[in-house]
């Protein structure tokens, strides 16, 4: 019986990841009007959170996006330019998909956005080997590019990846 439970708690964070996923996936560029963006695109998920405050849910990813080291990644300006689940081949032929990818000049920056906990060693570990697979796929496609990743966790951290 503690296995269900264990299946159905990592069945319900995984709901949880695939909500926020889609709130931010659903952001290309920060709008004028961010609550009720994002209140509109909770609405359009909330099955997959059933029982949870989505209107929480919205303002804790808006408070996520208007965060000084996360906000630029949203921004409209001139030369820039972001993809949202941008797919990539890894080295081994599998598929890649990479939550955020901005460009910008001559800087590449990956945004991995993750619902666990920054000061678990063993998830932040697991979560670097993952940016720097991205970012190994990138460099042979963005020659001579700066690459550098970014773990953003819903919970505020953000941890600088590089290869």
């Amino acid at each position: 019986e503690p296995e269900q439970s264990w299946e159905g708690e990592r069945y319900l964070k995984a709901r949880l990841g695939q909500f926020y996923h889609k709130l931010l996936e659903g952001i290309s560029a920060l709008p004028e009007d961010l609550e009720a963006r994002l209140l509109a695109l909770a609405r359009r998920h909330q099955a997959l959170v059933p029982g949870r405050d989505i209107n929480e849910l919205a303002e804790q990813v808006k408070t996520l996006l208007e965060r000084r080291d996360v906000a630029p990644f949203f921004a409209k300006v001139q030369g820039q330019s972001a993809l949202c689940e941008a797919q990539l081949m890894g080295a081994g032929g599998e598929l890649l998909r990479v939550d955020r990818l901005v460009r910008d000049g001559n800087l590449t920056t990956v945004l991995d956005f993750k619902t666990g906990r920054a000061d678990d060693p063993q998830q932040t570990e697991q979560h670097q080997v993952k940016v720097r697979e991205y970012l190994a796929a990138l460099s042979g496609i963005f020659h001579g590019q700066k690459l550098v990743g970014r773990i953003v966790y819903i919970d505020g951290a953000v941890k600088e990846v590089r290869l």
